[in-house]
């Protein structure tokens, strides 16, 4: 197979909604990796919207897993976006000169839990009582 160009000409990719942003790159980053297509790109929809990965999951998970398996990804800037307007960008930026394979058989017990959790307002303190309740059923 042969594709023209061998490099897509492609610098921004907009959903015009609340379209994840998130899940956009997960398709995005390896084939920009694979093609060696290192200039800015942009995506533009929702940066955390429901049934997606948010972005504080995917810059603290997901960017540094592909960093080891050799796909440098850098979020240059970084506008947020909700539903249902969206209105959110990320500007990134991908790199592979060789792509890893990683193993991933020792499991081990986390020594540190992060939770981080948005809320439109501040004054929802029923939400925050429950989430501290779960946390601590979680952690026994």
């Amino acid at each position: 197979m042969h594709y023209e160009p061998a490099v897509p000409n492609i610098e921004k990719i907009s959903s015009h909604t609340s379209s994840s942003c998130t899940l956009m790159l997960q398709s995005l980053i390896p084939i920009a990796a694979m093609l060696g297509f290192t200039k800015n790109m942009v995506v533009e929809g929702g940066t955390d919207v429901s049934k997606s990965p948010p972005l504080e999951s995917f810059t603290t998970c997901l960017i540094p897993l592909m960093a080891k398996m050799g796909v440098e990804v850098r979020l240059e800037k970084v506008k947020k976006g909700y539903y249902p307007k969206g209105g959110g960008s990320i500007t990134y930026n991908v790199s592979c000169k060789k792509l890893v394979p990683i193993e991933m058989v020792k499991f081990e017990a986390p020594t540190n839990i992060i939770i981080t959790y948005y809320a439109k307002k501040n004054n929802l303190p029923e939400t925050h009582v429950e989430l501290k309740k779960g946390i601590k059923k979680m952690m026994r």
